[in-house]
C-alpha cells in the first residue's frame, strides 16, 4: 500500500509537541538509512486529516531539486505511530523493511525514479511511479541476510567517513592558518602599525595601500557604439573618460 502524508509546515514544528513527525525535507537532511525516533514534533491539533506511519514503513521524499536524489527513502524501525508530512509517500509492505529500503535507494532503482525528469527544475515523483518500479525480490530469509550484511558494512563505512571528516576539517583549518600566516608576513621581526583594525600590525618593510592601487588600468577601446569598458567606477557614479587624451 502506498499513500501520501499530510501538511506539516516548518512553522508547525514544536519541540514540546505531543506527536512525533517527519517532514519531507528532513528525509534528505536529517536521516540516513533508518531511524527509530523522529527529530521533530508537532501538536496533533494543528493538523487536519493527519496521516500516520508505523514501524517498518518506508518513507519517500516525493519532491526535490536534485534529480539523482528524488524519491530518497528511509525506513522507520521505532515503536509507536508518527505523522507523515506533505510530499512524503508512505509504503506499507510485507517484506524485510531494511532490505526494501536498501533496495529502493540502489542505483538501478534510482535510475527508474529519475527517468524522464531531467528537464524539470523541481522534480516530483508520484506514488504511482514508485508502485511501477521493477525490482528483484528474494526470499525473506535472503532479504534478512542481505540486510544484516549491509547494516554491518554501512555502519563501518559511516564510522570511517566520520573519522575522515574530522581529519579533513583539521587539515582545512591548518590550510587556512598557513595561508593567513604566509600572506600576512613574518610578524616575529620588526613591525609597524597598519591602520587596519583586523590586521593591526604588518612587517616593517611592507606597504599598506588600497587594493585599487594594485590594479592595472584597462586600455581596451570600445568598438562601434557598444560601450563595454569603463575607466572609472566609484561612489555609485560612472565617469567616462577619453582614453586617448585622458580628458573628461
Amino acid at each position: 500500500m502506498l499513500y501520501k502524508g499530510n501538511g506539516i509546515t516548518k512553522e508547525d514544528v514544536d519541540e514540546n509537541g505531543d506527536t512525533p513527525c517527519v517532514r519531507y525535507g528532513e528525509i534528505y537532511s536529517s536521516y540516513n538509512q533508518s531511524f527509530q525516533e523522529c527529530c521533530s514534533k508537532i501538536n496533533i491539533g494543528t493538523v487536519k486529516s493527519p496521516r500516520y506511519f508505523k514501524k517498518n514503513d518506508i518513507l519517500f521524499a516525493c519532491t526535490g531539486e536534485l534529480i539523482d536524489e528524488i524519491g530518497k527513502s528511509i525506513v522507520y524501525l521505532g515503536d509507536g505511530n508518527c505523522l507523515a508530512g506533505w510530499d512524503i509517500i508512505v509504503m506499507r509492505h510485507s517484506q524485510e523493511p531494511r532490505f526494501i529500503n536498501y533496495l529502493m535507494n540502489c542505483a538501478y532503482v534510482q535510475a527508474q525514479k529519475s527517468h524522464d525528469k531531467y528537464k524539470l527544475k523541481v522534480v516530483h515523483i508520484s506514488a504511482g511511479s514508485i508502485g511501477d518500479i521493477k525490482v528483484y525480490i528474494p526470499s525473506l530469509t535472503e532479504q534478512r541476510r542481505i540486510a544484516d550484511y549491509l547494516d554491518f558494512k554501512c555502519s563501518a563505512i559511516d564510522k570511517a567517513i566520520e573519522k575522515h571528516k574530522k581529519i579533513i576539517e583539521k587539515l582545512e583549518e591548518y590550510k587556512r592558518s598557513a595561508i593567513i600566516k604566509a600572506v600576512n608576513g613574518d610578524l616575529s621581526g620588526q613591525v609597524k602599525e597598519s591602520g587596519i583594525a583586523w590586521m593591526p600590525v604588518v612587517p616593517l618593510h611592507w606597504d599598506v595601500i588600497p587594493m585599487r592601487f594594485a590594479m592595472l588600468p584597462r586600455k581596451n577601446k570600445n568598438n562601434g557604439l557598444i560601450e563595454k569598458n569603463l575607466v572609472t567606477l566609484m561612489y555609485g557614479k560612472i565617469k567616462r573618460k577619453d582614453i586617448e587624451t585622458n580628458g573628461g
